[in-house]
């Protein structure tokens, strides 16, 4: 797998927190799902 860029994962990660957030809520909104969402490692 080709390493992303920083400035690109971390965009991706906060359209993806915000996509969970819109569909979960806040309450919904874990590292987890975020993560999943954003087709990211849960590490990143």
């Amino acid at each position: 797998m080709a390493r992303i860029p920083a400035a690109e994962r971390r965009a991706e990660l906060v359209a993806a927190a915000v996509r969970v957030i819109a569909a979960d809520g806040v309450d919904g909104a874990t590292t987890r799902r975020i993560a999943q969402e954003a087709n990211a490692p849960l590490a990143t």
